[in-house]
């Protein structure tokens, strides 16, 4: 298994072969991949995720803001143990994931690359754990309630501030508000 291959898909997210990873970004070939929503309730009751700001160095998308946790599974593995895999790698911590959805969303990120993915999105409650971010993956971490992020995403000030899939990753989780929520109680 190799940590720099990502597993292509048909439309159906059914596996078609391998790709290196950034052979896959720079054709826009479809390929599965994870997104982790981590929340919590803050004392006034609201909604809060934790974004990670991607490190200078990554090949793409540096320096955005970003959904929790993202990345790709390896060839001959589960979307959840790869979630719950970076969820460790990239901010040292394990918790719990609940499967939200999935999405197929294409958007370039660079001059050079394109995402074209079958996202699948879970959800972790917050538990308390200090993160311990990876430097080499995240460079800053900041929670902001979903109501704020929201009107970020939206904002036509938006620009580079986030990585281009954040926007779709969110809207997933805005659109499944209340079984978060439900998740909470």
């Amino acid at each position: 298994m190799s940590g720099n291959q990502v597993i292509l898909v048909d439309a159906h997210d059914q596996p078609m072969g391998f790709a290196e990873k950034h052979f896959a970004h720079e054709q826009g070939l479809r390929h599965r991949a994870i997104s982790i929503v981590i929340v919590r309730k803050n004392s006034a009751g609201q909604i809060e995720t934790l974004l990670q700001k991607r490190d200078a160095g990554k090949y793409h998308a540096p320096n955005c803001w970003s959904n929790s946790c993202c990345s790709h599974p390896m060839p001959g593995e589960s979307i959840q143990a790869a979630a719950s895999r970076r969820l460790k790698e990239e901010l040292g911590i394990q918790l719990p994931l609940t499967y939200l959805d999935r999405l197929d969303y294409k958007t370039q990120v660079s001059k050079t690359m394109i995402e074209h993915e079958i996202d699948h999105i879970f959800i972790a409650l917050d538990q308390g754990q200090a993160c311990q971010p990876n430097p080499v993956e995240v460079s800053d971490i900041a929670w902001v309630t979903l109501d704020r992020l929201k009107a970020s995403l939206h904002s036509s000030q938006i620009d580079e501030s986030f990585s281009p899939w954040c926007g779709f990753v969110m809207s997933v989780v805005f659109r499944n508000q209340a079984k978060v929520f439900s998740l909470m109680v």
